[in-house]
């Protein structure tokens, strides 16, 4: 069996190109929104969040030969434990990897290597500064920016409850949360932009979509200084794909199906 960690679009598409192929597989998702597509497609699918042994017990209890890292690329805790619970079970370890984003160095453009240096970065910039790395470092930047003076922060996260009441937690007024679900098109980009009258973006490295690029570009031609933090290296051990149909193709293989 073939078991997939998903989390992103990719990993829709990876699962789907499998599950035809008649490959007998399971894929696992954090929340049950994420696994809802799956399971209007009949494809198995579990929920919940899983550490290093919760990954092998999976693997031990499903009969696992092949894990398929197809999570965020910012799922750094998920990558290591996708890594060491293979090695543990004995099996390969693939993981679908987007291609990276390869932005030309310029004036406006800011790379950092963690949210905390773009939290400093973004408090000498100042400014209305526009956050769209997500409910996970938010913490991070809530600590430094929202009481930072000369500054606003303004968040862009999922309209879950959990985060709302995490912007509860951290003060964030209503008037500087958006809650929405992506990916957005680059007019919504650009428009969220200009009502909020921002100065910074602060965005993650997350890959080399078009939207992110959109986003990114369409934020330095209006002037913005844009901070990108740049992803987090894979640990070593994985086998790594930036295409599907590469991947697709080298699980054939290891399973002994030949592909057309």
């Amino acid at each position: 069996m073939i078991l997939v960690l998903a989390g992103t679009g990719e990993a829709y598409d990876l699962v789907r190109r499998l599950y035809a192929c008649r490959l007998s597989l399971e894929v696992s998702t954090v929340t049950d929104h994420a696994a809802r597509v799956y399971r209007r497609e009949h494809i198995p699918v579990r929920t919940g969040r899983l550490d290093r042994c919760g990954l092998l017990k999976w693997i031990r209890k499903k009969g696992g030969r092949l894990l398929v890292d197809a999570t965020h690329p910012f799922a750094e805790k998920a990558h290591f434990a996708v890594r060491d619970a293979a090695r543990a079970a004995g099996i390969p370890c693939y993981r679908l990897e987007r291609p990276p984003l390869n932005l030309a160095d310029g004036f406006g453009l800011h790379r950092v290597s963690s949210d905390r240096e773009a939290a400093s970065l973004a408090a000498r910039l100042g400014g209305t500064v526009f956050l769209t790395t997500g409910s996970k470092g938010l913490p991070v930047y809530a600590r430094r920016l929202s009481k930072a003076p000369g500054v606003r922060l303004v968040v862009r996260l999922l309209p879950t409850v959990e985060n709302l009441r995490l912007c509860d937690q951290w003060e964030i007024d209503q008037s500087n949360i958006v809650a929405m679900q992506g990916p957005f098109g680059r007019g919504i980009d650009a428009a969220m932009l200009r009502h909020f009258s921002a100065d910074v973006l602060i965005t993650k490295e997350s890959g080399g979509l078009a939207w992110i690029r959109e986003k990114i570009e369409d934020a330095l031609a209006a002037g913005l200084q844009v901070v990108v933090v740049e992803r987090p290296p894979l640990p070593e051990g994985m086998r790594v794909f930036h295409d599907c149909s590469q991947l697709v193709r080298s699980v054939q293989e290891q399973v002994g199906i030949p592909h057309g």
